[in-house]
């Protein structure tokens, strides 16, 4: 393991040199509040936070190949992980970053580019570890609060300047051993993986050591399921190293617009929490179309075609789906239809009160006959309106019903004829 971090390392000697915050002398408390990052005690820890039986699974050495992969697993088991990555791969994939931070998993520091720091003087320890914090504030906003030496490797001077940094220092418990693969999903380290993150569960807080290297860890991501399911099924509860348990589902706190036409396309706005990693909105059985994450409290979506009637509102996410409520409701309004008209005829000059039978009467906007909009439009019911006749040339014209759910259909029941003076 130790030749290959060093060919990493030499691969990475010619990259470009960041500016670096000051390292050497800086005050604690001057430090912490230049990076946002809490008081961190000096040493180093090794058991999962929380109360209970928790785990928390790590991964070193990224972003690699395999980050998505990862995220996939994690997400879809509804697990919290922490990323410990070096800067020069977060450099290559920026990207990556981004969807670990949005994926809700903490992450940390694990130098530029794994270098042992107890081989390096102070100012060197301080560069690794800095050159890193830098190029994932560049990424994120935010400087890591965690720390893993590489190798778990560290001296007095490493955990000092961690802690002038705010800088929690984990190191594991439990180590899989999985970097040993190189690269192999072969069954035989499946299973090895698998056996050595097993033997945590004799601890009541294990922290799992497993890696995200760039060239890939196929054999760690097929056992993950397996790991999370062993843990579940004896009753541990996963954490990052901050003791999150990941991110809350979704919950929808208002829709707007509450109603919308059969046909779909009312764009409607959702307000409310956890709406990040959003994979589908749902009316109903039915997908949203057109989803528009504006935020973590805030979505846009437009409503899919779906029959008459209420149905609820859903956000799936990778971490959830939020609950039934009232408050996250939808009704479907079909157009309006008519099925008889009295009297049936009248005068070119217009005038002729007529009663209009049918249904879905509310929120009319018009009557037109032929293309001419009728006068006096008084909705009595859902099912009855009455309306005057506009002036109009003979003939035998189309007469429709608009709502703000759509039209009436042209039919033989729905006609005025004008009939000439003489």
């Amino acid at each position: 393991m130790a030749r290959v971090r060093v060919a990493l390392r030499r691969v990475v000697g010619a990259t470009m040199v960041l500016g670096v915050l000051p390292v050497v002398g800086i005050g604690a408390t001057a430090a912490r509040a230049a990076t946002g990052c809490p008081s961190a005690p000096y040493g180093v820890r090794t058991t999962a936070p929380g109360a209970g039986k928790t785990v928390a699974l790590t991964f070193d050495d990224g972003p690699g190949r395999d980050t998505r992969r990862i995220l996939a697993v994690l997400a879809s088991a509804h697990v919290t992980a922490t990323f410990f990555n070096l800067g020069v791969n977060e450099a290559r994939d920026p990207a990556a970053v981004r969807a670990e931070r949005a994926a809700g998993d903490a992450l940390g520091g694990h130098t530029w580019d794994h270098a042992s720091l107890p081989t390096l003087d102070a100012a060197g320890q301080a560069s690794e570890i800095d050159r890193e914090r830098v190029q994932q504030a560049s990424i994120t906003g935010a400087y890591p609060c965690l720390f893993r030496p590489p190798f778990g490797s560290r001296n007095s001077t490493t955990l000092t300047l961690a802690r002038q940094r705010g800088m929690q220092v984990w190191n594991w418990s439990v180590d899989t051993e999985d970097w040993k693969a190189g690269g192999s999903g072969d069954a035989y380290w499946i299973d090895r993986i698998s056996s050595r993150a097993g033997a945590g569960a004799s601890q009541a807080h294990p922290v799992i050591l497993m890696h995200n290297q760039p060239v890939g860890n196929p054999a760690t991501v097929t056992a993950l399921p397996g790991i999370i399911s062993y843990y579940r099924a004896r009753g541990y509860k996963f954490v990052d190293l901050f003791g999150r348990t990941g991110l809350p589902a979704p919950s929808i706190h208002s829709v707007a617009a509450t109603s919308g036409r059969t046909s779909g396309g009312a764009r409607v706005t959702l307000t409310g929490t956890g709406f990040s990693q959003v994979t589908a909105v749902r009316f109903g059985s039915t997908a949203g179309r057109s989803v528009h994450v504006v935020s973590a409290t805030k979505l846009l979506i437009t409503s899919p075609p779906h029959g008459a009637g209420v149905v609820g509102v859903q956000v799936v996410t990778t971490h959830g789906v939020s609950a039934a409520r009232t408050v996250a409701r939808f009704r479907y309004v079909a157009p309006p239809t008519i099925r008889t008209i009295s009297p049936t005829s009248g005068p070119t000059a217009g005038g002729t009160r007529v009663a209009i039978n049918g249904s879905n009467f509310l929120h009319v906007t018009a009557v037109r006959f032929g293309t001419t909009a009728g006068r006096l439009v008084h909705v009595a019911s859902s099912t009855l309106l009455l309306v005057t006749v506009p002036a109009h040339t003979a003939g035998l014209v189309n007469v429709q019903v608009f709502t703000s759910y759509g039209a009436s259909a042209f039919s033989t029941v729905a006609r005025f004829r004008y009939v000439a003076p003489g």
